[in-house]
């Protein structure tokens, strides 16, 4: 009997079930208007006073309450008692009253076996498979940069397991401000100084600039035929006396001998014009041998100089904005002027789209082109950098024209 139950249907056809323990069975203790159960005779409790005893093997004290009558059952007010047999836990209930733990990486999910009345035991089994990895959400191992892909890593918070993924590289950030010839976007002159493009830490040129330094000074070597530079008229005598210019145009203090027949000139169906301490109106792709023969003076008293001194010895040489025209008289020199090459400037003889950018900054405001690099970006030639001057280098770089 101890493990079973007594099921018991009362008066009132409620039902309850109490467990045998001990060779005991204790039940409610129960009343109302007409009968205590548990008999007119002495009763026995337990704690509070709400339960009674019912004695040894199911006898009572009192036939209105319960007997065992001469079947063998057990009469409960009136009622026959069911005794049921233990619980059986044998069957294997996979819903989540029975549920002990989840499935892991780990580990298969573990239930209570269960009895065929619905009752949850304690002795377990596992079922189903392993689940997926519970992945964190990751930590950055190794940061990207602009040449390199970075690597985040994540971690399985159940066994440790850990797995990597790749992070895109990052945009490249020009701000770094070095001062090296490879990033040198103009040289200085002797009224700005030089100009470098920004760099990134990777090295990777950008196209924003920025100035660094002073400018290079005043060179007054320039030997320049005009009014503007007259010391003294040239007498019966004497030559005419003028000083030495700068190539922006400044005048010096010193001055120089200067004979009619020692002047740069053009011949008279050359398209360039000699302004000033400039010649103007080459177009963009000229080459050394192609400039050199516009002019009326011997080609081997006429060498043409970059801005940075160094000579232009190959014929196919494009010469370019900025560039010195010298004229010789053995080692002597007589004469010189600056090149404006129309569109270019940025002093490699070419049009491209760094200088349609340079042109636009400036109308812009962002940055500032003066001397010759204004006159050769001012294709129209009205005394203004304009959206006009823009939109022709830019059809001349996509090679929607040909010529200035």
């Amino acid at each position: 009997m101890i493990g079973s139950s007594l099921k018991v249907t009362y008066s009132d056809n409620s039902i309850k079930e109490f467990e045998i323990t001990e060779n005991s069975l204790t039940i409610p203790w129960i009343h109302n208007s007409n009968y205590y159960a548990g008999g007119s005779g002495p009763l026995s409790y337990y704690g509070d006073g709400t339960l009674i005893k019912i004695g040894n093997d199911f006898a009572v004290v009192d036939s209105n309450v319960g007997f065992v009558d001469y079947l063998g059952k057990i009469i409960f007010m009136g009622k026959e008692a069911q005794i049921l047999s233990a619980h059986k836990y044998n069957v294997k209930v996979i819903d989540d009253a029975h549920l002990k733990s989840a499935a892991t990486c780990l580990n298969k999910a573990v239930y209570y076996y269960g009895c065929a009345c619905g009752a949850v035991g304690t002795e377990t089994f596992e079922y189903g498979s392993l689940s997926d990895h519970s992945w964190d959400d990751g930590v950055v191992t190794t940061a990207p940069t602009c040449t390199e892909e970075g690597v985040r890593t994540f971690t399985c918070t159940v066994c440790g397991e850990t797995k990597t993924e790749p992070i895109a590289m990052i945009d490249h950030i020009f701000d770094q401000q070095v001062v090296s010839s490879e990033y040198l976007a103009s040289a200085a002159t002797c009224t700005s100084p030089a100009t470098y493009y920004y760099s990134c830490s990777c090295g990777e040129k950008g196209t924003e600039t920025f100035e660094y330094g002073s400018p290079s000074g005043h060179t007054f070597d320039c030997k320049v035929i005009s009014d503007e530079y007259l010391a003294s008229e040239a007498t019966d005598t004497s030559p005419a006396i003028y000083y030495y210019s700068c190539v922006c145009g400044e005048k010096g203090t010193e001055t120089f001998e200067h004979n009619l027949n020692e002047v740069i000139t053009v011949t008279d169906e050359s398209p360039y014009v000699v302004a000033g301490n400039n010649i103007q109106n080459i177009q963009p792709g000229t080459s050394l041998d192609s400039f050199l023969e516009e002019f009326e003076n011997e080609e081997t008293s006429l060498r043409v100089f970059k801005e940075d001194g160094t000579e232009i010895t190959s014929d196919t040489k494009l010469v370019g904005t900025g560039c010195v025209l010298k004229l010789f008289n053995g080692d002597t020199l007589v004469d010189s002027k600056v090149l404006v090459v129309t569109g270019d400037n940025s002093s490699d003889g070419k049009v491209t789209s760094g200088d349609v950018k340079k042109a636009l900054n400036h109308t812009l405001g962002k940055t500032t082109l003066d001397g010759v690099y204004k006159i050769a970006t001012d294709v129209d030639q009205n005394n203004k950098i304009n959206s006009g001057d823009v939109k022709k280098i830019l059809n001349f770089s996509l090679g929607k024209i040909t010529t200035f």
